[in-house]
Parts: C-alpha cells; sequence; structure tokens
C-alpha cells in the first residue's frame, strides 16, 4: 500500500477512536449527573417528608394543647358558677368564740 493511503487509514481511524471515547465519556459524566440529581431528589423528597411529619406533630400538639386550654376555660367557667363551699353554721350551743374554735379542730 502507498504511504499515503496508509497514513490517512491511520488517521481516520485515530481520529473516530477519539471521538468514540469523547462521546462515551461525555455520556458517562451526563449519566452520573443524572444519577446524582436523582439521589438530590430522593434527599429533597425525605426532607420534605420530615417536615410535613413535624408540621403534622405540631398541628397535633397545637391542636391538643387548644382542646386542653377550652377544657380548662370551661373548667374554670364552670366552677365559677358553682356554689363555694358552705360555712357550717355555728351551733347554738356554743357559748362564745373560744368554744366554737375548739368544736372545728
Amino acid at each position: 500500500m502507498d504511504k499515503t493511503a496508509v497514513g490517512f487509514l491511520v488517521a481516520v481511524l485515530a481520529i473516530t477512536a477519539a471521538g468514540i471515547v469523547q462521546v462515551h465519556t461525555m455520556q458517562k459524566r451526563e449519566r452520573e449527573n443524572l444519577h446524582a440529581g436523582v439521589i438530590r431528589d430522593e434527599r429533597l423528597m425525605a426532607d420534605k417528608k420530615q417536615q410535613q411529619q413535624q408540621q403534622q406533630q405540631q398541628g397535633a400538639h397545637q391542636a391538643l394543647n387548644s382542646q386542653m386550654f377550652s377544657m380548662l376555660h370551661r373548667s374554670a367557667d364552670h366552677e365559677s358558677t358553682i356554689n363555694p363551699i358552705a360555712i357550717p353554721s355555728i351551733s347554738s350551743h356554743a357559748d362564745n368564740v373560744e368554744d366554737v374554735l375548739i368544736a372545728h379542730k
């Protein structure tokens, strides 16, 4: 074969091989970037889920606190309408204050 033809063939094979290696490298890098995006998305979804769970727990705590406050408030309103404990009347047998104090001890 002619040296020019062999040189041309070698050049074409080298350029073709370099192009194939470059495309392979680009595809590999692109695949790694896509995979990193999937991992990032999974992490973001997990963080979002955890944040939603925390918000739900906070909402449940707030609802519970609200219920407890309303129950206490209703209880306080109810207690204010209840008559105070009746003070026992002093018996007619007590002659003086000392007798009453001794009787209540």
